[in-house]
């Protein structure tokens, strides 16, 4: 019989490490369905976007129509990619459970 002999603090850390992943994971799930499920303006086809997205009226937009129509302009990044924007939402859920700040995302007001 093997016998595997850990410090109470490498499996406190492991377990952290765990729900760490499992909850941003959890988390990006969650805010990837809903800035798609409240969006109105991005159509998206077989996979990959069909025309611009609409700036204007603010209605129908989500995080995911103002992070690609405005700041992704031209970018070859998909927003109709669930891995680009699995990656989006994994961003965001990490920087807020660790609160290390977004830096990249920036509130938008409009008037």
């Amino acid at each position: 019989e093997n016998h595997i002999s850990l410090t109470f603090a490498v499996m406190a850390l492991m377990k952290f490490a765990v729900l760490l992943i499992c909850f941003s994971h959890w988390l990006a799930c969650i805010w990837g369905f809903f800035g798609l499920a409240l969006q109105d303006n991005l159509k998206c086809v077989d996979g990959y976007q069909d025309g611009e997205i609409a700036a204007d009226p603010p209605e129908g937009h989500s995080w995911i129509t103002i992070l690609y129509s405005e700041t992704k302009a031209g970018s070859p990044e998909n927003p109709c990619d669930p891995a680009t924007l699995y990656i989006a939402s994994l961003h965001w859920s990490v920087a807020t459970i660790t609160s290390v700040g977004y830096g990249d995302i920036f509130p938008v007001r409009w008037e």
